[in-house]
């Protein structure tokens, strides 16, 4: 089917999805980056949808989550402006999972509930980043160390409130 014919269908041109980006990685390898993602393991693309004094509200590019993080100061952009960061939070325990798939519970409020694979840890600071709805750099507590898991462990955690958005410099 050529293109026209399938863009005539309303459907979307076969090479690309509407929701994923083809990029290159360092090592030459391709990978597929998800709606909010950037090409770095910690960066969220976003839509800045409310702010105040102690916290925002960011619609994540690409879907219809609306996440309520903490700020430790206000941002200054614009509601409706693009904003990029990174999202901190203390991960209450994590537990290894073979089953279900990636997602932050709930869709719209504060993260509570994530599962998704580890994409980066930090050993030194205890650490992980997890690809869940966006990513997300998790704290270990109940006395876990990132240093028990391994890259591409696919995990789900509740998460404590006050998770926080860290604006990209």
């Amino acid at each position: 089917m050529s293109r026209s014919t399938a863009s005539q269908r309303g459907r979307s041109s076969p090479r690309y999805n509407a929701t994923t980006l083809p990029t290159i990685g360092k090592n030459g390898s391709t990978t597929t980056m998800q709606p909010g993602e950037s090409t770095d393991l910690e960066t969220v693309r976003g839509v800045l949808l409310e702010r105040g004094e102690r916290g925002v509200v960011i619609g994540l590019a690409g879907t219809d989550y609306r996440i309520h993080l903490k700020v430790q100061a206000p941002l200054e952009q614009a509601e409706g402006s693009p904003v990029r960061g990174r999202i901190e939070a203390q991960a209450r325990r994590l537990d290894r999972t073979a089953a279900g798939g990636r997602y932050m519970e709930p869709l719209y409020g504060r993260p509570r509930r994530l599962q998704g694979p580890i994409v980066m840890k930090n050993d030194a600071e205890n650490c992980v980043t997890v690809r869940s709805a966006c990513l997300v750099r998790c704290r270990l507590g109940s006395g876990q160390q990132a240093s028990d898991f391994r890259v591409g462990d696919f995990v789900t955690f509740d998460v404590e409130p006050d998770a926080l958005f860290v604006p990209a410099s």
